[in-house]
C-alpha cells in the first residue's frame, strides 16, 4: 500500500518525517510520502457566487429588505484563498502527487475539538477532486510516540459526511460565513444614523462586543456606596461577622456612620465559644489552557498575542505541548509519557523534587480517559536553562516556568490545613473561620487557586490559630464592589 500523508503545516511535516524515518519511506506495512498544507487553502465564494443567477442581485445587496438569506439556496462552493500567494500552486502540486499512484490519502492535520483540522484537510482533498480512500491519523501531540501511535491506528473516513469532525467543522464554518449578514445589517443601520463605518460583526465578535459594552456601562455608572455594620475582633485579630442573607437587602448594614454607631451601642464584649478545629485537605488546582496561561502572565507585562506567538514557536520545537487546546486534564498516556522527565523539568524551574511524591495519576481531577491534545504542559524536549528560551520570545522563560510548576504541582501531595471556627457566646450569629496551614505540599510548588483570586479573596494569614478569649464590637466600613 502507498499512502500520501497530508499534514497541516511545514513544521508538522518535519515532525512526521522525524517520527517515521524520513520524508518518504516504509513504515509498518505501507510505503508513504509526507506533504503539507499551510493551514486553510480554500474559502467560500462570495454569497452572490453561490446562488442561481436570478438571485445574484439580492445576495450582493446590503439592503435590509434583502436580508436574511435563505441558506438553502447556497451551494457552499469554495475558491482559493484570496490574497495568499502560492495557494493555487500548493494545491496543483498536491493534485500531481495524489495522481502518482497512491492507494489512499491520510489526513494528518491537527486533531482539534472544533473539527478545524478535519475541515481544512477536506477543503484541499475536495479541491483536487480525490475520489479514493481517505484515512485519518488522530494524534494528541507531535512527539515521535504520538505520531507513531496515530499511524498505527488509522481510521477510514472516506465518506466525509460520516466523518463527525468534518461535519462539526463545516457547520461552524458555514455559520461563520452566514454571520456576515450581521455586518451588513449593523453597517446599514449605522449609515442611516449618520456614521460612516463598517460595523464588523459575527458569531463570536457580536457577543464579545456586547459584553464589553455592557461591562463598560456598569463601570461608568458605578457609584461607590459606603455602608457600616457591626463586627467583632478578638486580641489575635480574628474577625467575627454575620452570614449575609439571600437577596440585596442586608438589614444590619447602614448607609451612614451615625446609624451604624447607634447600632454599635446595642452590643458589648462577648466571650468566644465553640472553638472547633478540623483538619482538611485540598487537591492541586486545575491544569492550564492557553487562556488561563495568558491570564497568569498578563500581570507580568506579557500581552496575550506575544504569549501565543512565543508559545507556538516553543511548541514547534517540542518544548511545550499543543497550544490551542481547551483541555484542563491529560490522558493516562500523556501522564506516563511525561513522568520519566519530571525530575529533569523540576531542576530547570527550581522545584525541590522531594516535594513530588504523588507520582500516580490523579484520575478524575487531573487525568482522564478523554480529551485530545491535553492541557498545556511541558513538552518532550527539556531546555537546559530557562534563560535559553528567550530566543523564542521574551515571554519564553515565563511560559515554561508557569506551565512546568503548574504541572509539577499535581505530582505533590495535597495541601493540609487546620480549619478553625468559633462564635460568640452572647451573639451566636457572629462567627469567625480561618485556615492555618499544616503542610503546604503542592502550594510550595505552585498554587493555581491563588493566581485567580483578587486581593480581597486571598487567604489571610492569622497571627494566631487560637481564638478569643473574648471579642470586642467595632464599627466596620465597607462599600459595594466595583464592577
Amino acid at each position: 500500500m502507498r499512502y500520501l500523508i497530508i499534514t497541516e503545516k511545514p513544521s508538522a511535516a518535519k515532525n512526521f518525517a522525524k517520527a517515521l524515518g524520513g520524508q518518504s519511506g516504509h513504515y509498518a506495512d505501507f510505503d508513504y510520502t509526507i506533504t503539507n498544507l499551510r493551514g486553510h487553502v480554500m474559502q467560500f465564494k462570495e454569497p452572490e457566487e453561490m446562488v442561481p443567477a436570478d438571485l445574484t442581485t439580492a445576495y450582493k445587496s446590503w439592503a435590509l429588505k434583502r436580508l436574511p438569506w435563505d441558506l438553502s439556496q447556497m451551494n457552499w462552493s469554495r475558491t482559493y484563498i484570496k490574497g495568499r500567494n502560492g495557494t493555487k500552486a500548493l494545491l496543483d502540486d498536491l493534485r500531481r502527487q495524489a495522481r502518482s499512484g497512491y492507494d489512499a490519502l491520510i489526513i494528518a492535520t491537527d486533531t482539534d475539538p472544533s473539527g478545524e483540522g478535519e475541515l481544512l484537510a477536506w477543503e484541499a482533498i475536495n479541491a483536487i477532486r480525490w475520489s479514493g480512500q481517505v484515512l485519518r491519523a488522530n494524534f494528541l501531540d507531535e512527539s515521535k510516540r504520538g505520531i507513531q501511535a496515530a499511524m498505527n491506528h488509522l481510521r477510514d473516513v472516506s465518506d466525509q459526511w460520516r466523518d463527525g469532525d468534518y461535519v462539526k467543522g463545516e457547520s461552524r464554518s458555514r455559520w461563520d460565513f452566514a454571520s456576515m449578514q450581521l455586518t451588513r445589517i449593523a453597517t446599514t443601520a449605522a449609515k442611516k444614523a449618520g456614521f460612516k463605518v463598517v460595523a464588523r460583526e459575527g458569531r463570536l465578535k457580536s457577543v464579545i462586543v456586547w459584553k464589553v459594552y455592557d461591562q463598560l456601562e456598569a463601570i461608568a455608572s458605578y457609584v461607590k456606596t459606603p455602608f457600616f455594620e457591626v463586627k467583632f475582633k478578638d486580641p489575635a485579630g480574628h474577625i467575627y461577622g454575620r452570614k449575609l442573607p439571600e437577596g440585596d437587602i442586608v438589614p444590619w448594614r447602614y448607609p451612614n456612620k451615625t446609624a451604624g454607631t447607634g447600632d454599635l451601642a446595642n452590643f458589648h464584649e462577648s466571650p468566644v465559644v465553640n472553638e472547633k478545629h478540623e483538619q482538611k485537605t485540598q487537591i492541586p488546582g486545575r491544569l492550564l489552557d492557553l487562556a488561563g496561561l495568558a491570564a497568569v502572565l498578563a500581570p507580568k507585562g506579557f500581552a496575550s498575542k506575544e504569549v501565543l506567538t512565543t508559545y507556538q514557536k516553543m511548541y514547534e520545537a517540542q518544548i511545550v505541548s499543543y497550544p490551542r487546546t481547551e483541555d484542563k486534564n491529560v490522558t493516562p498516556g500523556q501522564f506516563f509519557e511525561l513522568l520519566p522527565l519530571i525530575d529533569q523539568i523540576a531542576a530547570v524551574v527550581g522545584v525541590d523534587r522531594r516535594l513530588l511524591t504523588h507520582r500516580e495519576p490523579r484520575f478524575g481531577s487531573h487525568v482522564r480517559n478523554e480529551g485530545s491534545h491535553g492541557a498545556n504542559r511541558p513538552g518532550s524536549k527539556i531546555p537546559a536553562t530557562l534563560g535559553e528560551l528567550s530566543k523564542y520570545g521574551k515571554s519564553g522563560p515565563a511560559i515554561y516556568e508557569t506551565l512546568a510548576k503548574n504541572y509539577l504541582a499535581t505530582l505533590a501531595e495535597n495541601y493540609i490545613y487546620d480549619h478553625v471556627t468559633a462564635n460568640l457566646a452572647d451573639y451566636p450569629e457572629f462567627v469567625t473561620m480561618f485556615n492555618v496551614p499544616v503542610a503546604l505540599n503542592y502550594k510550595a510548588v505552585y498554587d493555581t487557586y491563588a493566581t485567580y483570586q483578587t486581593d480581597d479573596e486571598q487567604e489571610s494569614s492569622p497571627t494566631s490559630k487560637e481564638v478569643g478569649p473574648t471579642a470586642q464590637p467595632y464599627l466596620a466600613e465597607g462599600a459595594n464592589k466595583k464592577p
